[in-house]
C-alpha cells in the first residue's frame, strides 16, 4: 500500500500526484470500487485542506538534497505504477521513465490544486485496490476482525503520520 500513497503523493515527492476518471474500473468488485473511491476521497480532502505551495517547497527542498543516485531509484520504483496512468496524463506532466531532479521540480512548480484533482481523478482504481491489498497481506491483517473502510482510515492515518503532515 505503501506504493499506491508514493504513486498518490509522487508530486509531492518527485513532481507527479496521479488520479483515476478515464478509467472506467469496468470488472471491478464493488469492494474494490470502494476501496478506491475511499482513498481518493481522502486524496482530495488532503489536497484540499494542505497548504500546497508550503507542501511544494519542502518537497522541492527534499528532491534537491537527494543523492541522484537514491533520486533515480525512488524515481524508478513510482514510476512502475504511474506506467498505469493513461498516457494522455504522462505526457501532459511530463512524467517519463528518465524524468531528471530538475525536470521533477519543475512539474511540483507547475502543480496546483486543480492539477492535483486531476491527477488523482487519474489514478485506476484497479492499481489503488491492488496496493491497498498488497499492503494488507504485508502486514497481515485480519480483513474479517474490522471492516474495510476502518482499514482504510487507520492506513491513512498512519501513512500521513510517517509523512509527518499530521
Amino acid at each position: 500500500m505503501k506504493k499506491i500513497i508514493f504513486v498518490c503523493l509522487v508530486l509531492f515527492v518527485f513532481g507527479a500526484f496521479p488520479g483515476q476518471g478515464l478509467c472506467s474500473g469496468k470488472g471491478l468488485s464493488p469492494t474494490d470500487k470502494v476501496i478506491a473511491s475511499t482513498f481518493k476521497m481522502l486524496a482530495k480532502g488532503f489536497v484540499f485542506t494542505v497548504d500546497l505551495n508550503k507542501l511544494k517547497q519542502e518537497n522541492i527542498a527534499r528532491i534537491s538534497a537527494m543523492k541522484d543516485e537514491k533520486y533515480k531509484r525512488r524515481y524508478l520504483k513510482a514510476f512502475t505504477l504511474m506506467e498505469e496512468l493513461p498516457a494522455g496524463i504522462l505526457e501532459q506532466y511530463g512524467l517519463s521513465e528518465n524524468m531528471t531532479k530538475e525536470a521533477a521540480i519543475k512539474a511540483v512548480n507547475r502543480l496546483n490544486k486543480e492539477k492535483v484533482y486531476i491527477l488523482i481523478d487519474n489514478v485506476p482504481d484497479a492499481l489503488i485496490a491492488r496496493e491497498f491489498r498488497r499492503y494488507l497481506s504485508s502486514v497481515k491483517q485480519d480483513i474479517k476482525e474490522s471492516s474495510l473502510i476502518a482499514q482504510i482510515n487507520s492506513f491513512w492515518d498512519k501513512t500521513v503520520k510517517k509523512m509527518g503532515l499530521h
